[in-house]
């Protein structure tokens, strides 16, 4: 079974839905049950927008495809399920959020019935880079980006110059904009 995680929202208050992580993509568990009556998944529209504009705005990682995951349809080839494609890519977090609700509303839907389907299935989110990769836990949790150094300003410095930032530390210098200083030795 893969790991699940729970969504922090932006303020990190826990969200009530579960999604699975595999090694290149997201399940979004069903929303399921009654308010107040055993239900399950409340905050699952709002994660499914959390994880699409956190995407979007992480923009190292793109969704190749999504489908519906439900074992009711598990059986349907996955071209029958889509509720996402690579030709999706364009859109807006909010834009892909309504075609992915709408779509999934139809899925696994009896031949004849009419009204809207359910909008809130389990979803598999494939992924076009693995989701071990470096800063994909934190984005998931709403976590901030750290800024790096890129390699090519890294391969610049110095010996020279990692001894003058320790002796600006030892000295008491606190303008450096990291976590606290711990010097042991």
């Amino acid at each position: 079974m893969n790991p699940v995680y729970r969504v922090l929202d932006d303020d990190g208050k826990e969200l009530d839905a579960a999604l699975e992580v595999s090694r290149t993509s997201i399940i979004l568990r069903a929303r399921g049950g009654t308010r107040g009556e055993g239900a399950i998944n409340t905050d699952y529209t709002t994660v499914l927008r959390l994880i699409l504009s956190r995407l979007v705005i992480d923009g190292r990682i793109r969704i190749k495809q999504a489908y519906v995951d439900s074992r009711s349809v598990q059986e349907l080839d996955i071209e029958d399920r889509l509720i996402f494609s690579g030709t999706d890519t364009a859109l807006t977090p909010d834009e892909a959020f309504s075609k992915m609700s709408r779509a999934m509303e139809h899925i696994g839907q009896k031949n004849g019935k009419s009204g809207k389907g359910n909008r809130t299935k389990r979803i598999c989110i494939e992924l076009d880079l693995p989701t071990y990769a470096a800063g994909f836990e934190r984005m998931l949790r709403g976590e901030k980006q750290i800024d790096r150094i890129s390699a090519s300003d890294l391969h610049k410095v110095t010996a020279e110059h990692i001894l003058q930032a320790i002796q600006k530390l030892q000295a008491g210098y606190e303008g450096h904009g990291f976590g606290p200083v711990v010097l042991q030795g």
